[in-house]
């Protein structure tokens, strides 16, 4: 499941600074990400985004929502360099109806 494998990572590179410079060999974005998914990890970037501002709803204290939104800075600083072209995923339900589905 995407959502759960970004997770997973996002609690790997949380702890293993050797892991985060690894990823600054890769020329481009895509690469990165190839290599991510190589290792098991199938997320796309947007997903990652969703499991950051998951696992910030979700922690015990305020420390740890600021290291998952630095960690969300830093991402972005790294992937969005215009190599990956994706779509994010549509919601399938309107704004007057959000609260009552599941798919946003």
């Amino acid at each position: 499941m995407p959502i759960k494998d970004a997770e997973n990572y996002i609690r790997e590179i949380a702890v293993d600074m050797d892991l985060r410079k690894s990823l600054y060999a890769y020329s481009t974005s895509a690469e990165m990400m190839t290599s991510i998914k190589d290792s098991g990890f199938n997320f796309k970037l947007y997903e990652f985004e969703e499991s950051i501002n998951h696992l910030k709803v979700e922690s015990p204290d305020e420390e740890q929502a600021i290291m998952l939104e630095e960690i969300l800075l830093w991402w972005k600083m790294l992937m969005y360099d215009g190599s990956i072209c994706e779509e994010a995923k549509s919601a399938s339900c309107s704004p007057s109806r959000c609260f009552s589905c599941s798919s946003c």
